[in-house]
């Protein structure tokens, strides 16, 4: 079957155990979250290579189109690799993508469902409610922007401090500045979903989104 298949192992989100403080997948967007696997192997393929340009879940789409000798119904980015580090914002084709290139990357963690958010609004400590927060990130080289609903600024160096444990944002400010105008520059590119009447599912769907946490009282969308 493998000769005639194409394999793609990956994740949605990844898993706090203990890191920075948190348990489970709920709350903010350091790496232990975002930096999934993403495995592809094509048919009969049997040599590998490693990629090492940034790359995003929402690259699949286009991918597997692709795949299938088919074409997205909106245009997909397929730049070199001497291309500007702040584009392009939207998927691209990963089979078209150079191995080793620049990129800037982004996610979003739209936070808690509206349960666990009712239940933190009796907390008062604000490192604790800042659990909560709605994050953007994005990821220019080495360097990761952090910026959250509430105000808080984080800029961590990937390869110094993998375990995002020293916030540059004050002491590099220059740096800082050019990651926010890229991700000012993200948002005015990228529209914002809004839920339509169809989004939320029904049935034996709904029933198994809570038994694994996804829905509450009302849809959650806070996965990275």
């Amino acid at each position: 079957v493998l000769e005639h298949t194409w394999l793609i192992v990956t994740a949605d989100h990844g898993e706090y155990l203990g890191q920075h403080g948190l348990w489970g997948h709920r709350f903010l967007s350091y790496q232990d979250l975002l930096h999934v696997p993403l495995l592809i192997r094509p048919p009969g393929g049997t040599q590998g290579r490693r990629i090492r340009t940034p790359v995003q879940l929402s690259d699949l789409y286009p991918t597997v189109l692709a795949m299938a000798g088919l074409e997205p119904d909106r245009p997909v980015r397929s730049a070199p690799a001497t291309q500007p580090a702040a584009e392009p914002f939207g998927p691209r084709n990963l089979l078209a993508l150079p191995a080793d290139g620049p990129r800037v990357s982004v996610a979003e963690c739209n936070g808690p469902a509206a349960d666990t958010l009712r239940r933190f609004r009796t907390v008062s400590d604000p490192a604790i409610r800042h659990r909560t927060s709605a994050q953007l990130v994005l990821i220019a080289g080495k360097y990761k922007l952090i910026r959250s609903a509430d105000g808080q600024r984080e800029l961590y160096d990937l390869e110094a401090d993998p375990g995002e444990r020293l916030n540059l944002y004050s002491q590099l400010p220059q740096t800082a500045a050019r990651l926010e105008a890229l991700l000012d520059r993200w948002e005015r590119h990228t529209p914002r979903w809004h839920a339509g009447p169809s989004s939320r599912p029904a049935g034996e769907a709904l029933q198994a989104l809570k038994s694994l946490g996804y829905v509450g009282d009302e849809p959650n969308n806070g996965g990275p």
